[in-house]
Formats: structure tokens, C-alpha cells, sequence
């Protein structure tokens, strides 16, 4: 999404393929008991998975789309909306979608600046559990580590 640095940018594709991977069934095992990844179960038309660059907007009567049903396999890109000429509300770097097509919870690659408290207080309200993990802690690991704890920053 516009000028993004190699850094942020591999490191959100290296931690959504460790999500994929999980959620197919591979044998990666996160260790945090609270991060919710199940395994696919769905054959609905919903978009399910680990999507990366996943927007929340506003509709004109100020109610948000995108968090409680998802884009139905038709998730637009930031540049799609900005043709639109809609400006997302959030952009979260890896939306985990469950079965039902809402966001169960989204990961932040932290590079150069932190979630902001609007984009925190979206989530709070909303019930979405978050993750913010510094983007150098992704990019040092040489494998898939065993326990997502030992990458998030706080």
C-alpha cells in the first residue's frame, strides 16, 4: 500500500503464510492460547482466512463495513477503493477471518510507528482481539518460531 518499505511489506507476507499455514492444517503450532487460528473448516462463499491489507470503511450512514461480514471473496485493494474514491477507515496488515466471515483478529507489523488509539479503540469496541509485532522480529526469525510471544513487542 503506497510507498511501503520492503521491510514492513515481507514481513506481513512472512507472518500471513505462518497464519495460512496454520490454518491448513500444517504442523505449526502457535503457543499464545488466546490467538484464535482455526483450521479451514468452511466451503461457504464468505471470505475465510488470513487476508493481508484488509480495509474497514464507513458507509455514508456512518455505519462500518467490513468487520462483522466480510467482502464476500471480493475484498477490495486500497488503490480499488481509491478509484472509488473511498477512503478506508482502517487498513489492518492481516485481517484472520472466521467461518462466519467476520474478523476474529487482526495483526499489525509494526515498522515505523504504532497502532494508533483510534485504530485500537475500533478494535476494543468491536470485540477484535489485535496483535502488534515489530516487523524486524518477523524478518530475523529463520523459521516459523514456536510461540508467537516471543515476537510481539509488549
Amino acid at each position: 500500500m503506497g510507498n511501503e518499505t520492503y521491510l514492513h511489506r515481507y514481513a506481513k507476507q512472512t507472518l500471513a503464510s505462518w497464519l495460512r499455514r496454520k490454518r491448513s492444517g500444517g504442523k505449526f503450532k502457535w503457543m499464545l492460547q488466546d490467538v484464535s487460528v482455526s483450521e479451514w473448516k468452511s466451503s461457504s462463499s464468505k471470505t475465510v482466512g488470513v487476508c493481508i491489507e484488509y480495509p474497514i470503511v464507513k458507509t455514508t450512514g456512518g455505519e462500518y463495513q467490513g468487520h462483522t461480514i466480510s467482502w464476500n471473496n471480493n475484498i477490495p485493494t486500497y488503490y480499488q477503493l481509491k478509484r472509488d474514491q473511498i477512503k478506508p477507515e482502517f487498513m489492518f496488515d492481516i485481517a484472520v477471518i472466521n467461518d462466519s466471515g467476520e474478523v476474529e483478529s487482526v495483526f499489525e507489523v509494526e515498522y515505523k510507528s504504532p497502532m494508533t488509539a483510534k485504530k485500537i479503540k475500533f478494535l476494543n469496541d468491536h470485540g477484535i482481539k489485535y496483535y502488534q509485532i515489530p516487523a524486524i522480529n518477523i524478518m530475523t526469525c529463520c523459521h516459523p518460531p514456536k510461540n508467537l510471544s516471543c515476537l510481539l513487542s509488549y
